[in-house]
Order: C-alpha cells, then structure tokens, then sequence
C-alpha cells in the first residue's frame, strides 16, 4: 500500500492529463485496499471475505498495469517515440518507423506500406518481409492501446480486430502436418474476426503445393475484403504475385539486395548486401543466392540453376546399386536368433559405417527413440 501510495503521488505530479486519470484510477483502487493488513498475506485468502479478495484482486492486476505504463513510457520518452493521431482526412500510415521490441540504434527505418485493400511483400528471403510485417502490426497495436508509436510519425484508423498468422509447422503431439496445423488456425482465427479487421499473414499456405496455395490465398483475400477487412500478405508465391500485381486495389513491394549492373553485390564475409529497404513493385526472391550465402553445396546451386534454364548439362546416372544377399534361415535358427539378440540390440550394434546400415530413423517420437 507504501509503494501505491508513492507511485499514485508521483503520477498526481506530471502535468499530462492522461497521467492524471491514471492516477486517479488507482487513487480508487488504493482506497478499496484500506481493509488490507498483514494478515492477508500471512493467513492467506482464506481469511479476507469473498468481496475483499476481489477488491485486492483487481488491485493487483492494476498495479500490474500501471508498471507497463510506466515502463512504455519510459522507452517511448528515450527513443523520441511520436504521439499517434487518427485524423480521418489524413492519409493512414507512418513514416520512419522501426520495431519497438529490437533496439532502435540499427534498424533500416521504413515508411508504412500504402493503405490499400491488399498489400503484397514480395522479393528475396531474408530482406525484411517478415520484419516489416511484424513492425506494422505492432505500431498499429501501439497506436490504438498507447498513442505512441516507434515512428517519426503516423496517422491511424481504429481497426477493431487484429490477426497475425506466422508460418506453420507439425505438430506431431497433436496428430497435425504443418498443413493441418495451418487450417486449423485459420479456421480459429477467421471465426474470432469482427467488424473492421486488420490481418497480417507471413507465408500464408505455404505448407501445400504452389498451385493449391494461389487458391486458398485468393480465396482468403476475397473473405476478408468482401467483410471490409484490409490485409498485408508476404508472399513468393509468383502466381499470386502476378494476379494481384494486375489489381488497382492492390499495392506489391519488395525489398531489394545491394546491386551493380544487375548482379548482387557480395560483401568480404561472401554473403549479399541486403538493403532491407521498403520499395515499391515486386522482386525475385534470389533463393539460390541466399542459399550459396548460408552453405549450401556449390554443385547443387549450379544443377539447380541448370534445371531452371532448361539446359541440363550432364545426365545423372546414379551409381549401381549393390544390396546385401539375403540369408535364408530355418524356423529353429530364426528362433534361436530372435532370443540371442532381440532387435534393440541388433540396432544398436550395427556396423558404424553408414553406407552399410539397413535404414536409417527419424522420429519425434521420445517414447520410440528412447527405446531404439
């Protein structure tokens, strides 16, 4: 109740009027908290009345409150945040923004996309699809929850439902493929959305074919905006690039590498430049740039680039294969191995080298693999 009391005396100080009503409201809290005493915490519950237990209840949740505040305005006030404003005759977007839970000092600031219907982020993996799709949806929460917001500044409409849908993957505890997991949370999600909403979805359908994805996307884009809702895609799905690509009410970016003359520009560690720069129009996602970047074999980047070119330099003729004979056993020594040796055992002493086992296991299965 000391620290209350103190916490209420210092907001009563400022001169904002949104501090001042926090004040007041916990003001009314402290007071419902008078009947409080040691005992409280040294008998427990138990030994308030039912209303008492609600009251201290919700003090505490309050407190937990006011510590956020605090503690939001703290970084809003050090990295020079701006109060958000939702001017209707204004265009809806920020400027200079960045994401409030990474460090300011180093981030590419970015401007808000356009405010159309659908927006695509397209181009190469890695460049900021992601990053700037979850940067907007958290400055729109902190301009309706807050009013400030990690931008140089932004004008806002009020949305009255928010979704974000990150790439899913199995989930073998529930009996789900990355797929079934991905419906799944689709059908929650779409049934909990109400009035104007606003979606985010990172990959969305990228757990089935490429042809079956431009669908469900589609037909995804066409529920939300039917419903009034406004959604921001990140996407390398190039069929529904190209389509929406052809729609007015749909606006594409990607964000580029560092070039020269149409070739990436590669810095001393071999790796390519990303700009992580917003620009409007789509971009070729250089996947196999990306991947010579993080290792992968050199042979099997340049048989790729021969598949995508047409022009397959060599044929593969895979080595002869060479099985093991078969060895015939009567009942009596099938018998007699099954006691010698039961198959945990036979596993595990196997022959070391590889190229020689039987089969190879990959399980997630901890009860299997604990007994294999």
């Amino acid at each position: 109740k000391e620290a209350l009391t103190d916490l209420i005396m210092s907001l009563q100080k400022s001169p904002g009027p949104l501090v001042q009503q926090l004040a007041q409201a916990l003001l009314k809290r402290r007071q419902a908290l008078e009947n409080i005493n040691n005992d409280y915490f040294l008998k427990g519950e138990s030994y308030m009345g039912h209303e008492a237990q609600e009251k201290a209840s919700r003090a505490n949740i309050d407190i937990v409150k006011a510590g956020m505040f605090i503690e939001f305005a703290k970084i809003a006030k050090d990295d020079h945040y701006s109060r958000a404003t939702f001017d209707e005759s204004k265009n809806e977007g920020y400027r200079r923004g960045w994401n409030f839970v990474r460090l300011k000092k180093g981030q590419v600031f970015n401007d808000s996309v356009e405010a159309r219907p659908t927006v695509v982020l397209t181009g190469s993996n890695s460049g900021g699809k992601s990053y700037h799709l979850m940067q907007t949806f958290y400055i729109q929460l902190l301009a309706q929850s807050f009013g400030f917001v990690p931008a140089q500044e932004g004008n806002f409409r009020l949305y009255d439902s928010f979704l974000f849908l990150d790439r899913s993957s199995t989930q073998s505890d529930h009996d789900l493929s990355a797929y079934g997991s991905e419906v799944k949370n689709w059908k929650s999600a779409l049934a909990k959305l109400k009035g104007k909403s606003f979606i985010f979805v990172d990959e969305g359908y990228s757990t089935t074919s490429a042809e079956d994805q431009f669908g469900l996307l589609m037909g995804t884009d066409r529920y939300v905006r039917e419903r009034g809702g406004r959604m921001i895609f990140a996407s390398h799905n190039e069929t529904f690039i190209e389509k929406k690509g052809q729609d007015s009410d749909v606006a594409l970016y990607n964000f580029p590498f560092k070039e020269k003359n149409g070739k990436i520009i590669m810095g001393q560690d071999k790796k390519p430049i990303y700009t992580h720069i917003l620009t409007p129009g789509p971009g070729d996602s250089r996947a196999l740039e990306v991947a010579q970047s993080l290792g992968l074999p050199q042979f099997l980047i340049d048989r790729a680039k021969e598949y995508l070119s047409g022009n397959l330099k060599q044929k593969i003729s895979p080595p002869k294969a060479v099985f093991q004979k078969i060895q015939g056993y009567s009942e009596a020594e099938r018998s007699g191995l099954k006691g010698k040796n039961n198959p945990p055992d036979f596993f595990r002493e196997a022959d070391t080298d590889t190229s020689k086992k039987l089969f190879q296991l990959y399980s997630e299965d901890n009860d299997f693999q604990e007994e294999w």
